[in-house]
């Protein structure tokens, strides 16, 4: 690895050759630990996303220091000071001289290390021996290592795994960004050393957002990695012309992991809303089952891609070396069992004291490292959970690059085509990387899924039709086994709105059940189970104008304007009512909001939907009241546990549903009054015409008329009528 990165430009000959044999990356506990103790360094400064070079390690290491060439010299003789001749390589002491309570340093001296002290400098502390690194005229650049004691008290982690998978990691990362960027600047129709004749800028002024179609080549920044003696963040790239397509997409995967504090926060959103959620692990489950149908994958190719997955065979191994999987799986996998549990271990071996020094944020950051240290089993326990949602992708992954590979496909096709199909989050596109980072945080699922969508209806109509047949096959057979107890008609004119229709595939949204609880039908949700789902779902939210589901703004910020303007995107209902609330009433629904809004949505965290959920039905299952969910419906016991893992079973109140249908009917009647009163006031008082009140009288007249037309129709359906 030292010979490639000297090969590739990143290694001097001269520090290969005085580490070669010795060199491994020095690690400190209060640096690799996070507040929590997580070891949030190692997942994020390792991250298998990033394509840059990081060249941490080839850092020099110690202190590196400046100083002007007289400043070195000034205790020597006139004579001596101009016949010195400092040279790379050459030594220098430190010497210092104390007060006499051994504390304040009250002088300081630079002396040859060959010549002998004066007298009057042998009084003086040696401060170590320091090596002449550079020479730029009157400026010298020298240095020296940390001694062991100062490494000790520094927290340094001598456990040989650590170091020695840790320095590999490094190394392989650069080497392999290293490797990319020396192919990329190879190539004479993607790189180029001379000015181009067409159009150029610099890094610094290309827009990725507005990017100019006349600008055909970016120079790349020719920018340094801090104390490694000038070499380039760029590699081969720096200073050279690339095309601007290329530096668009080498500039957003550097843009996408410059991770600051919203980022983390997001991201850590995200996870609750995903991986630490059961409902979204049914959900991806069994939209991938769709998925791997619409790619003609048989079940016998993802039970034995189960297999090869647990065992880590060949065909694992193949899948990974061509990228089936998306992502770095052995450097993954190397931080997640080596690094992180080795870092876990010492963590708990080494004082607080050693690891975080004596600042007050030193001292915080221990307080949290012991209140985490209680947290343990949850932390394993959220490990698991993110580890399950990773494999639930990956397993199909496999499957899918068995089939092919079966089917006579390349690996590398193969690979490419299992990643693909099986959403590839690692997208390049500017507007929607800044749109998933503020407002949509889960667009980039539309984004891959819509073109899998399309290509399927597109290039295989049968798939939806044998989609269609199965569902209404399904829905049929329930109601021919309820016999007279049901009338689907009926049963489904009184559904809310987003709950009726039918899917993109063309089957109903909610499956009916071969069963009822009491008097009410018995449904099963599939809406989340289907790829895309809510791509064409124009019933969600409450907006002025339809928005497709997708679109509709989610995260933090949209939080942050709920609570500003009182009221939920999702259904429009205010969070506190500023008309009754006290303010002691008010601050518990918005705490009880926000922390429903943050937290994972399962049922073994307190105060979460399912976790009351849960609690509401276990009441009226042991002697309490009839419970009843956010919408109105009957709960049971059972059916808010199937519910909490993402099998969406539910019983639904029909009559209930049309009352409030009514009820929402009345309500829009009684506004159209209110309009036609206010007009006549209007009329009135002269503040409109003649012919502007007629033609909004007869306006609303219409709207009347329809809504008559439309309650008419509830009323028929309700009653059994065709």
């Amino acid at each position: 690895m030292g010979q490639e990165a000297v090969a590739l430009g990143l290694l001097s000959e001269e520090a290969y050759e005085r580490n070669r044999g010795s060199y491994l990356n020095r690690s400190y506990a209060r640096h690799e630990e996070s507040h929590t103790g997580l070891g949030r360094w190692v997942s994020q400064q390792l991250t298998s996303r990033r394509r840059r070079i990081m060249g941490d390690q080839f850092k020099g290491r110690g202190m590196f220091l400046k100083i002007d060439r007289s400043r070195l010299l000034q205790d020597l003789a006139p004579s001596v000071r101009r016949a010195q001749s400092l040279s790379p390589g050459g030594k220098i002491l430190l010497l210092e001289k104390t007060s006499n309570d051994g504390g304040k340093v009250v002088d300081r001296a630079w002396w040859p290390a060959e010549r002998l002290l004066p007298e009057k400098l042998r009084a003086y502390d040696n401060r170590g021996e320091w090596q002449i690194r550079a020479v730029d005229g009157d400026q010298i650049t020298i240095w020296r290592d940390y001694t062991k004691p100062e490494r000790e008290r520094m927290g340094e982690i001598t456990d040989a795994r650590y170091s020695i998978a840790k320095t590999y990691l490094m190394m392989a990362h650069d080497l392999a960004v290293g490797r990319f960027y020396r192919d990329i600047a190879g190539n004479d129709q993607w790189s180029r050393e001379a000015e181009p004749s067409e159009r150029w800028v610099d890094a610094a002024d290309y827009n990725r957002f507005w990017s100019d179609e006349s600008v055909e080549w970016v120079k790349v920044p020719d920018t340094t990695i801090p104390n490694s003696g000038g070499k380039s963040r760029w590699g081969a790239l720096a200073g050279r012309f690339v095309r601007s397509e290329i530096w668009r997409d080498l500039n957003e995967i550097e843009a996408l992991n410059r991770r600051g504090l919203w980022q983390t926060l997001l991201s850590q959103w995200k996870l609750n809303k995903t991986a630490r959620n059961p409902v979204v692990h049914m959900n991806n489950i069994m939209s991938n089952m769709v998925l791997m149908d619409m790619a003609d994958v048989r079940f016998t190719d993802l039970a034995a891609a189960a297999k090869s997955y647990l065992r880590k065979d060949d065909l694992w191994s193949q899948a990974n070396r061509h990228g089936a999987f998306g992502v770095d799986m052995v450097s993954a996998e190397m931080r997640r069992d080596v690094l992180q549990p080795v870092l876990d271990e010492i963590a708990k071996q080494t004082p607080i004291s050693v690891r975080n020094g004596g600042t007050l944020l030193a001292k915080m950051q221990a307080v949290l490292t012991i209140m985490s240290r209680k947290l343990e089993p949850l932390k394993r326990a959220d490990q698991k959970m993110m580890a399950a949602y990773q494999l639930e992708d990956e397993v199909f992954r496999l499957a899918l690059f068995k089939r092919r590979l079966d089917q006579g496909v390349e690996p590398i096709d193969a690979a490419n085509e299992a990643r693909e199909q099986f959403i590839d989050y690692d997208i390049r596109a500017p507007w929607v990387n800044a749109a998933r980072r503020t407002v949509l945080p889960f667009v980039s699922y539309t984004y891959r899924a819509a073109p899998i969508i399309a290509k399927t209806v597109a290039g295989k109509p049968w798939k939806l039709a044998k989609y269609f047949a199965i569902a209404y096959g399904l829905n049929a057979l329930a109601y021919a086994m309820l016999g007279d107890e049901g009338d689907e008609d009926k049963e489904r004119g009184s559904l809310r709105e987003q709950e009726r229709g039918y899917a993109w595939i063309g089957v109903p949204r909610l499956l009916r059940l071969p069963f009822n609880r009491g008097e009410n039908p018995v449904f099963l949700d599939i809406r989340r189970w289907i790829p895309g789902a809510d791509v064409f779902d124009l019933n969600q939210g409450q907006s002025a104008i339809p928005i497709p589901a997708p679109l509709m703004p989610g995260g933090p910020i949209t939080m942050a304007g709920e609570i500003l303007l009182n009221k939920k995107m999702f259904d429009g209902k205010e969070i506190v009512n500023d008309k009754t609330d006290t303010p002691w009433e008010s601050t518990g629904k918005v705490a009880d909001y926000l922390w429903k809004s943050l937290a994972p949505s399962a049922p073994w965290i307190p105060g979460s939907w399912y976790w009351n959920k849960i609690g509401l039905a276990g009441k009226g299952a042991f002697g309490g009241d009839q419970a009843y969910d956010s919408a109105g419906n009957p709960l049971s016991l059972p059916e808010a546990v199937l519910q909490s893992t993402g099998v969406k079973v539910g019983a639904r109140d029909v009559d209930f549903g049309y009352a409030m249908q009514h009820y929402a009917l009345r309500s829009t009647d009684r506004e159209l009054q209110m309009q036609e009163r206010r007009l006549k006031r209007d009329a009135q008082a002269g503040r409109i015409s003649g012919d502007t009140f007629e033609r909004e009288m007869d306006g609303i007249a219409e709207k009347r008329r329809r809504l008559d037309e439309k309650a008419d129709k509830i009323s028929r359906t309700q009653s059994g009528q065709q």
